[in-house]
């Protein structure tokens, strides 16, 4: 017997209005979160000519339909049918994992979806199935006779105030990288952890249900990006699980659940100095031993290669941290080492050339590391180049390493997923050079995760490219032609020299072990 598939949709206003109107809203931003989510919610109370719940208050719900080509198709469907609203009407905000129900003895998934209305609420046109109208705030829900589980419905998608701005500053943020990205996520779910209203909950089991929804939205707010998150949230709530079966889910633990799942995300945090030690360890040891205070030079008769040259893209903090452990080498080094550091500048927003060559400069100009000792003879070069202009660099010029500072590793094969232009460098790297410029991933063992569609990785929007296009690109351009700005793309691991990590060069059979434990970690999703 097929499970009943029901979807609910849940829409929203601000009152008073925000007095935005649908045609301000470009197509592209209609995939971002609003900025607040409303403060009302629209329920419906169900007229008699239904065969359930007569006179009870809901939202918007409809059955998947085998013509359905999605459940987002479906949503809005029912929407246009029930309210007279079209997707032009609304701004989506997000969906929810589903929830089980069993009503009188027939079991299925509803999938609840939030929108937020963009027109005047007031154009509303019921259909016969529904005969009131009401904005609720969400804390009065309860004083309406509601159908089963809408209070269930609505705190899967229907988040605190809090939480919904982080998430809206989480998914605009385009400028940190992988690592810091989780560490702000990490930090968002620490204040969730602390605020969590005490009142709303009989037991320590529904504040950790609580928790680990919000958990979830945090996870998947920027999909490609969510991999470190998602892998360290997992063991993190793992830990908050057990201490609920260790300790009993009286609420009156609370104070001390809450103190322990906050610790847990402090100690992650706090550990993130050690980890990058580790890294730039391992990286000193197998890539630049010259630098290792325990390497023996094993042939004196040969001459050494005192120029050292780095490739790489983007901003990465890992990258960005191994480069500041790498310049005070070159420069404490007795030697007459130089090092280059080249950076494609990223594009669109330029993040290679405007955060990392230009940090890693200021990091070198403050603490006086430019220049050999005693002379104005420079010993340490930072170049920015084009994207497009990697293959003709790598071609021309001599580079002792590319180094990837990635935002996942592909847990079955080692492919990785980074910065739109990573795999040009190093398919140019092999091209030009079959091996002899190595492609180093240089990351954590938390970005190891599960594979992607690269069919569907983020696009952003388009005004991002067309921006540096200046008066030239008019309003007709952008209507009749399409500018695709897709952020990121999948690097083959046959492209790939190696892995460096925490636990240090990494073959491919470790990866999986790696994978294979964070993937046990985040069964605990499914207690949704």
């Amino acid at each position: 017997m097929n499970q009943l598939r029901l979807i609910t949709s849940l829409l929203t206003i601000s009152d008073p209005p925000t007095n935005v109107l649908p045609q301000a809203i470009p197509k592209w931003k209609k995939s971002l979160l609003p900025q607040t989510q409303g403060n009302k919610i629209l329920l419906l109370k169900r007229s008699d000519k239904v065969s359930s719940y007569q006179h009870h208050w809901g939202g918007i719900t409809g059955s998947l339909e085998p013509s359905d080509k999605s459940y987002l198709q479906r949503a809005l469907a029912d929407i246009k049918e029930k309210t007279g609203f079209s997707e032009h009407d609304l701004h989506f905000i997000r969906t929810g994992k589903p929830l089980k129900i069993n009503n009188n003895g027939v079991k299925g998934l509803v999938y609840p979806y939030l929108f937020k209305i963009i027109t005047d609420p007031k154009k509303i046109k019921l259909d016969s199935e529904n005969s009131e109208v009401s904005f609720v705030e969400p804390q009065k829900i309860n004083e309406y006779q509601i159908v089963p589980q809408l209070k269930d419905i609505i705190d899967r998608v229907y988040l605190p105030d809090k939480i919904h701005t982080g998430l809206y500053e989480l998914q605009r943020d385009r400028s940190s990288g992988a690592i810091e990205y989780t560490w702000k996520s990490l930090a968002l779910l620490k204040v969730a952890t602390e605020e969590t209203p005490r009142e709303k909950f009989v037991n320590l089991n529904q504040t950790f249900l609580y928790l680990l929804n919000i958990a979830h939205h945090i996870s998947v707010i920027r999909p490609t990006m969510s991999t470190s998150i998602i892998n360290n949230v997992s063991v993190i709530l793992n830990d908050a699980k057990n201490f609920i079966d260790t300790h009993g889910s009286s609420l009156d633990h609370t104070a001390e659940f809450q103190e322990s799942l906050s610790n847990s995300i402090k100690d992650y945090l706090d550990s993130a100095t050690t980890v990058q030690k580790r890294i730039n360890r391992n990286a000193i040891q197998h890539l630049f031993p010259m630098f290792d205070p325990n390497y023996v030079y094993q042939n004196t008769d040969i001459v050494p290669d005192y120029n050292i040259s780095i490739l790489t893209t983007s901003f990465s903090s890992t990258i960005y941290k191994l480069l500041l452990a790498l310049c005070n080498a070159v420069h404490s080094s007795q030697k007459p080492y130089t090092l280059q550091v080249t950076i494609s500048e990223s594009r669109p927003l330029n993040e290679g050339a405007l955060y990392l060559a230009q940090r890693l400069n200021d990091y070198i100009t403050t603490n006086n590391l430019r220049y050999f000792p005693n002379t104005k003879n420079p010993r340490i070069f930072i170049t920015v180049i084009t994207d497009s202009s990697v293959a003709y660099y790598l071609k021309t010029k001599k580079v002792t390493y590319c180094l990837l500072g990635v935002d996942r590793v592909v847990g079955e094969d080692g492919s990785v997923v980074n910065k739109m232009g990573s795999a040009c460098i190093a398919m140019a790297a092999n091209y030009y050079h079959e091996g002899e410029v190595p492609v180093f991933v240089v990351t954590q063992r938390d970005k190891i995760g599960e594979d992607e569609d690269e069919i569907n990785m983020e696009e952003n929007e388009a005004s991002e490219v067309t921006s540096s296009y200046g008066n030239w690109w008019t309003r007709s351009s952008d209507q009749f032609i399409e500018v695709r700005n897709v952020y990121f793309e999948k690097v083959d691991p046959r492209l790939i020299s190696g892995y460096l990590m925490e636990d240090g060069l990494i073959a491919l059979e470790e990866i999986r072990k790696i994978w294979s434990t964070y993937k046990k970690a985040r069964v605990i999703f499914d207690m949704l």
